[in-house]
């Protein structure tokens, strides 16, 4: 169960998908240390579902949790649905766009190490936006990725680059997209990202959801 108010989106099912996949990974890479970064975290519904499942397996020693967002706001709610799931001291919050707060106190540079990054950023567009009744009350902030939706992950993929330069861990991307831009996300990202493996996942209703990149 998870609070939420005007500051955050709802929780959305199509979202599971992201989190099935981050479980699938953490489990095959148990014998590594693991950074979990959730980016726009808002009510933190993503980090910590993962971390509640991880809590039940009992394999959450390895994994340390990260969860920002640059709304104050949102944080707040999300640091709430994290006391209501006796998770708070187990996530570390940071107020800040996408990955600055950890490009500031960047993570140790090791081989055996691995870093995920889950984004389900703002990405519909302002047309998207307006013709969607059941959204028009949810923080705009929240769903405005710009013309084409691209706006945020853009950034992202340019702040993972300069992550990249400051560790020798892999970073795997998880990103939910709108399926219509599956193709222009998917351009984008190998413009960026030259080097990065990207893989496309379906949700339930059979559409393009989560991007995962490699890198």
């Amino acid at each position: 169960d998870f609070f939420v108010n005007e500051n955050v989106l709802n929780p959305r099912p199509e979202t599971e998908v992201m989190v099935d996949l981050a479980l699938d990974i953490i489990k095959k890479n148990t014998k590594k240390k693991i950074n979990l970064i959730d980016t726009g975290t808002g009510s933190g519904c993503v980090i910590i579902s993962i971390a509640h499942e991880l809590r039940k397996l009992n394999l959450r020693t390895n994994v340390n949790f990260t969860a920002v967002d640059v709304s104050k706001e949102a944080l707040n709610i999300a640091k709430h649905n994290a006391t209501a799931h006796s998770l708070v001291n187990s996530i570390n919050f940071q107020l800040g766009n996408l990955l600055t707060p950890i490009l500031a106190t960047p993570f140790e540079s090791q081989t055996n190490h691995s870093i995920i990054i889950t984004a389900n950023l703002p990405y519909l567009t302002k047309e998207q936006i307006d013709s969607s009744p059941s959204i028009r009350k949810e923080p705009r902030l929240a769903l405005d990725g710009g013309i084409n939706g691209m706006d945020l992950y853009i950034e992202l993929f340019k702040q993972v680059l300069e992550l990249k330069k400051i560790t020798k861990a892999t970073i795997t991307i998880l990103a939910e997209i709108d399926h219509t831009q599956k193709d222009i996300f998917v351009a984008d990202c190998q413009r960026i990202l030259t080097k990065a493996q990207i893989e496309i996942k379906n949700d339930l209703g059979a559409y393009a959801r989560v991007v995962i990149i490699r890198m």
